[in-house]
């Protein structure tokens, strides 16, 4: 949001154009740039120590040994000195001599510090259009200087409200994004954790549901089975009602009709035991 406010009202149309297209890649290079930008920040202010981190740069007595050193500094890093009005009370970027309480809501702090310097900054640059327009003869004896000095002041101006909107940002990006988007995360782990569960416990009962098919149909071919012995036993044996060949073929056995003329068998007996 931060970055939609400064790069949306450009006075260059093609870099409004080229934002509205690709709103994240600029998002990105301003992280980036603000993530270099703490690092040196924080560098600086190890060389200074914790009793020169927590001085101001206007509280520091000039020719003294740590102005003198910040000085040296600043020849790398120039932009220290705004950003210490920023950061200098911020424990993610001065851990030197800045910590956070329990009731401490440093993203409220950091807001209300960048409103105040916003506010400061549009008081100046009004105080700077109300000279333009109180000397108009100075600026038509010479055009070229007051414009120059109307686009110097007016950069001036967006130039910080870009660091005031990158030091905002990345306040609240550390503080309160990183915490949402590692909740994001747990959810969505939490999400996929619950739906390997559910995938698990259906192929489960799928499985169990396939044993229990394949054990019904192995009992039914056993029972099958016995019955189809049951039925050939009661058929060798010629149990009546049973119409198979065996059954048949026994009783024709064993029937009476060659028994019928028992006169020959009594004579035979007779003649064999006749005295």
């Amino acid at each position: 949001m931060m970055v939609m406010a400064v790069f949306s009202v450009d006075p260059d149309p093609d870099v409004c154009t080229d934002y509205c297209a690709n709103p994240i890649n600029y998002a990105k290079s301003v992280d980036n740039y603000i993530i270099q930008l703490r690092k040196e920040y924080r560098t600086f202010n190890v060389e200074l120590g914790q009793s020169g981190a927590g001085l101001q740069y206007e509280d520091m007595p000039e020719g003294s040994n740590m102005y003198n050193l910040v000085q040296r500094l600043l020849k790398d890093f120039p932009y220290w000195k705004r950003l210490h009005g920023f950061w200098h009370m911020i424990p993610n970027f001065n851990p030197l001599t800045a910590s956070s309480g329990p009731n401490q809501n440093l993203v409220a702090e950091a807001i209300a510090l960048i409103q105040s310097r916003g506010a400061s900054c549009a008081t100046q640059n009004d105080n700077d259009d109300d000279d333009d327009d109180s000397d108009p003869q100075d600026n038509d004896k010479n055009p070229v200087a007051g414009n120059s000095q109307k686009a110097k002041g007016k950069q001036t101006y967006q130039d910080a409200f870009v660091d005031e909107t990158k030091a905002e940002t990345m306040a609240l990006a550390n503080l309160a994004s990183d915490k949402h988007i590692c909740r994001m995360a747990e959810l969505e782990i939490k999400k996929q954790r619950m739906a390997f569960e559910a995938e698990g416990k259906h192929l489960e009962a799928k499985e169990r549901l396939t044993a229990a098919r394949h054990q019904c149909e192995h009992e039914k071919e056993k029972h099958d089975l016995e019955m189809l012995h049951l039925q050939l036993q009661y058929q060798g044996a010629g149990i009546p009602g049973q119409p198979a060949a065996m059954g048949q073929f026994g009783a024709e056995t064993f029937s009476a009709e060659p028994f019928a003329d028992s006169s020959a068998f009594g004579n035979l007996g007779m003649d064999n035991y006749n005295m």
